[in-house]
């Protein structure tokens, strides 16, 4: 036996122990233009966010998915299987999920994870935890991509809840920037499977043209693809248009979507989410590149899964509070957050009319 055969052998098995070990091979993930290729396919992202947290509970304690019991995995696998059977492919959490029998539910309903780095309550110079995440990670099945940040435009990676602006603790967008260049970098070094990096931000009318100048040609060298939160009515109106002019990266809706509750009519409206969900999701599915190559996006998460009774914990964790912040464009039918009822189920799991509507959706896009 040659050298080069020598190798070529050496290479084979190793590569049939990695297969043996993980049960399949890796998924291939490239960024060509403005789509997201798995295997050479474009990707269309049918997402949802998912952050379930007990009735009477808060975070972090009471998410499920960080140190799940033996109920709350039952509740989970019926989480799973219902977006299954509606056609969801894609969730989008705000700790990373690492429990092994979460990562086997979602390998065996087809669900892929936008894996958040410092989205929460992960510290931003925490890169020996950041690393581990990554170790553990990167060779699921349900890994998609990883995401660093939730809204840290807004937040500045959540000190804005620690100090005053006028705090030198508090980050500045330079400091935000060079977060998510170290961390990229981090994950590049890392991740020897290459999934892409992406970064979220939060978009409000007022603030176009402060958050459009974040997205640098700098910026860009250390992002894949760019992921915004909206919230604005039953239609995203020119949105991607002009998104399109910032950057030549894809971009995904990491939150979108409506309430469950009327202000206008002081009442529960799920007909009036069901409408509004429907629609924007629609707008959505027919945007994606993997559709057009020419547009931008490459998909979307509805904002959310379940409704978060800890979201008013001055109204009682146990009870169902209405209120919220208001903005100026707010979720139809009215412009302000009732945050305990954004949920695609009630919290007890019960669908509301939206769910039915998007499974329809789904099954004929």
């Amino acid at each position: 036996m040659n050298r080069r055969q020598l190798f070529f052998s050496i290479f084979l098995i190793t590569l049939l122990s990695a297969l043996h070990a993980h049960g399949e091979a890796i998924d291939r993930f490239d960024i060509q233009g403005r789509q997201l290729l798995i295997n050479g396919v474009p990707f269309v992202m049918k997402g949802i966010c998912y952050h379930p947290v007990r009735k009477g509970e808060t975070i972090p304690d009471g998410l499920i998915t960080t140190h799940p019991t033996a109920d709350d995995l039952v509740v989970i696998e019926n989480d799973f299987n219902m977006l299954h059977q509606a056609g969801f492919n894609t969730i989008r959490t705000y700790e990373p999920i690492v429990d092994p029998k979460i990562l086997q539910l979602l390998k065996q309903y087809q669900l892929r994870v936008i894996v958040p780095i410092c989205a929460s309550r992960m510290k931003y110079d925490d890169l020996a935890g950041i690393k581990k995440i990554i170790q553990e990670l990167k060779e699921e099945p349900s890994t998609l991509f990883w995401e660093i940040g939730n809204e840290w435009n807004f937040n500045h990676f959540y000190t804005d809840i620690l100090y005053s602006s006028s705090s030198p603790d508090q980050l500045s967008a330079q400091d935000c920037y060079d977060i998510i260049k170290n961390i990229s970098s981090l994950i590049r070094t890392s991740d020897d499977h290459r999934h892409p990096i992406g970064t979220d931000i939060m978009l409000l009318e007022a603030e176009i043209p402060h958050i459009y100048s974040l997205i640098t040609a700098d910026l860009d060298e250390w992002v894949d693809l760019y992921g915004v939160n909206i919230y604005d009515g039953k239609s995203f109106g020119d949105r991607f248009e002009r998104w399109e002019k910032i950057t030549q990266k894809p971009f995904y809706l990491g939150e979108f979507g409506a309430v469950a509750y009327n202000e206008d009519t002081k009442q529960e409206d799920p007909e009036s989410q069901k409408v509004a969900d429907v629609s924007l999701f629609t707008e959505i599915l027919n945007n994606t590149s993997a559709k057009n190559p020419q547009n931008i996006l490459i998909g979307g998460c509805l904002f959310e899964f379940c409704d978060e009774w800890w979201k008013k914990p001055e109204g009682g964790l146990s009870s169902h509070d209405t209120g919220g912040i208001y903005i100026d464009h707010g979720p139809f039918p009215s412009n302000c957050f009732d945050e305990e009822y954004f949920g695609m189920f009630e919290i007890d799991r019960q669908p509301r009319a939206v769910y039915f509507g998007l499974k329809e959706l789904f099954k004929n896009s």
